[in-house]
């Protein structure tokens, strides 16, 4: 009986950054960008991608990581979307991660926005993040 992948230690410390830095960029309310991180070694690099669209957004940052070169360890693009699970749809940050050479991972976690006065972060509603699924990867 075949297994299924799983994402390396390493994959998952850097789906853990992607997550605490996307929250920390909505605090107060504000729109994510859509951003990745890349670790080659020791090193790591943000990159953020701005377009026209929000789904260009997304688009460009899978386009460069794809073009990489040299090709870094490990890389993840995170960006905002909607998650329906039964308990219904709420927003939701995306993180599609990959080791290089192994199959893609999409995360998400689920949160209700900042509002109004009482409430200045989003709230997760998830302790951890889901693994959705994989993904088609981006090297």
């Amino acid at each position: 009986m075949a297994t299924s992948p799983e994402p390396s230690d390493d994959l998952v410390d850097l789906v853990w950054t992607a997550f605490e830095h996307a929250f920390g960029s909505i605090e107060g309310g504000d729109t994510l960008i859509p951003f990745a991180i890349t670790e080659a070694g020791e090193e790591r690099s943000l990159m953020r991608f701005v377009a026209e669209t929000f789904e260009g957004g997304i688009e460009a940052g899978r386009a460069q990581l794809s073009s990489l070169s040299p090709r870094p360890d490990r890389a993840v693009l995170a960006f905002d979307g909607y998650a329906t699970t039964d308990e219904g749809r709420s927003d939701a940050i995306y993180v599609e991660a990959q080791d290089a050479g192994q199959p893609g991972f999409i995360f998400f976690m689920r949160y209700k926005p900042a509002k109004g006065l009482l409430r200045r972060k989003p709230t997760p509603l998830d302790k951890n993040p889901v693994l959705a699924d994989e993904a088609p990867g981006f090297f």
